[in-house]
């Protein structure tokens, strides 16, 4: 599925909703878990490699792989999107879906600020509990706007300047057949996975 146009991997986990909820907060969090525990065994392995005198490129890879599980973990924090710690908030609140729910309350909110021009209009009192909704909905309204800058801001800026690189590896002095394989599959891998992604995202909407 997708996380706005992130592609990400799912799963099922409906069956969980017959345990007690109390049971519920160990497989929401099994992912995080695991990257947890790949992070603590990336790190001993970097310092048997470290004591043993590894080669330097050996020793960053494995480094790189450590920071890929610190971004996975920090993302599951972006709870705008439905990631684990959405779903555990979920859980504590007694919420099935906060999400669904904050587009309700926006959708009202945004209906009565302009008159009934836009927006839906929503009968708060279905709301479990309103005060819950109402900073949700801030985070959840931040959180997309922030979104949307990053991706222009940063990210397609940041791809431009990879295609832009690519193009003077190929039209400039020669360079490493390497350099010129290496940016290109990353910028191809990047710019597909961004693509898909976004296609999904708007299909889905």
């Amino acid at each position: 599925g997708t996380r706005l146009w992130e592609l990400v991997a799912e799963s099922d986990l409906t069956g969980i909703l017959t345990l007690p909820k109390s049971q519920r907060y160990l497989p929401m969090l099994a992912g995080m878990l695991v990257d947890i525990v790949s992070i603590s065994l990336l790190t001993i392995l970097i310092q048997i490699l470290l004591r043993y005198g590894a080669s330097r490129f050996t020793i960053q890879v494995v480094q790189a792989l450590v920071l890929a599980n610190v971004f996975a973990i920090t993302w599951q924090f972006n709870i705008f999107v439905k990631t684990d710690i959405y779903y555990v908030l979920c859980n504590y609140f007694s919420y099935p879906d906060l999400d669904r729910d904050a587009r309700s309350y926006l959708h009202d909110l945004l209906y009565r600020i302009t008159f009934g021009r836009f927006g839906d209009r929503a009968v708060t009192a279905t709301f479990r509990n309103l005060a819950v909704i109402r900073v949700f909905s801030l985070v959840w309204l931040f959180g997309r706007l922030l979104a949307l800058a990053t991706i222009f801001g940063v990210v397609l800026p940041t791809m431009g300047r990879y295609i832009e690189s690519v193009i003077h590896l190929l039209q400039g002095p020669p360079a490493s057949v390497w350099i010129v394989f290496d940016t290109v599959i990353y910028v191809s891998i990047t710019l597909s996975m961004l693509g898909i992604g976004t296609y999904i995202w708007l299909k889905q909407r």
